[in-house]
């Protein structure tokens, strides 16, 4: 017989599970919506350019987080008092924070074997080190968030998200006929906009201040093991953009990552 506290525990977990994917389905329906648009407007080249890029930009991410972020959850359970978590939580965000710029500076300097490498132009590299920088640093937000148990609040953000990304992807390629770069640019300036909320609104939570070295290096200690499994994943869920890309083209990228309900419509 589970006592009544497991059957909190796990209605509780469920509850914020529920919650949680609430935003990332959203997210991904009002996407299946948009890409048809996006696709027209942008076309199957620019729309394969986008894929490789942010396919590049998540391998980039999980290299430079060294799966600390994860690690997050893991140093705070069994500590009941947030004020507890401050060293955790500061030593993740400036490192993360190290690492995202570090990462965008190399590849700065580096922008043109990157191009070169993913056959796209500085332009998209610069949108890229962008995302790079803004998706590494929000993940971090969002894993504050699922410690506190906040998911109806971080839905909220979410929707923001979707919303501001849909917005200002649709002006860019529709309006202002941007291609790839506009697709790119729409979609982390929206993610950009809430993490600058985000940082302002959870100032006494995140920063600097509580930054420490040991407990950096505990933290490293259980979340280097994980990158393994995290490339493992990334490889089974998006290498193939990038073979796609070296045996075909970026437009018959397009053709592979679309859904396939939406490819009928720009054939």
């Amino acid at each position: 017989m589970k006592s009544s506290s497991e059957s909190t525990g796990i209605a509780s977990l469920a509850s914020q599970s529920v919650v949680y994917g609430f935003g990332g389905v959203l997210a991904r329906m009002l996407g299946f919506v948009l890409v048809p648009i996006y696709l027209h407007a942008a076309g199957p080249s620019a729309f394969g350019t986008v894929e490789l890029m942010l396919a590049a930009v998540l391998f980039a991410s999980i290299l430079l987080r060294m799966g600390i972020v994860v690690s997050m959850s893991r140093f705070t359970i069994g500590e009941t008092e947030e004020r507890e978590w401050a060293p955790i939580v500061h030593t993740i965000f400036t490192f993360v924070m190290i690492a995202a710029t570090g990462g965008v500076v190399v590849g700065f300097l580096l922008r043109g074997l990157i191009g070169d490498a993913l056959e796209v132009s500085d332009d998209i590299v610069y949108a890229g080190l962008f995302g790079l920088w803004i998706s590494m640093n929000y993940d971090v937000m969002a894993r504050v968030y699922r410690i506190e148990r906040r998911a109806r609040a971080w839905v909220q953000y979410t929707l923001l998200n979707v919303v501001l990304t849909a917005v200002l992807t649709v002006v860019l390629v529709v309006r202002f006929d941007t291609g790839a770069l506009g697709l790119l640019i729409g979609n982390f300036t929206g993610t950009a906009i809430v993490y600058a909320i985000l940082i302002v609104a959870r100032r006494e939570t995140v920063g600097v201040r509580r930054f420490e070295t040991p407990v950096l290096r505990e933290l490293l200690v259980f979340s280097l093991p994980l990158m393994p499994a995290n490339i493992a994943l990334w490889a089974l869920n998006l290498a193939d953009r990038l073979q796609v890309q070296q045996l075909a083209s970026h437009q018959a990228l397009g053709s592979y990552s679309a859904p396939p309900g939406c490819r009928w419509r720009w054939r």
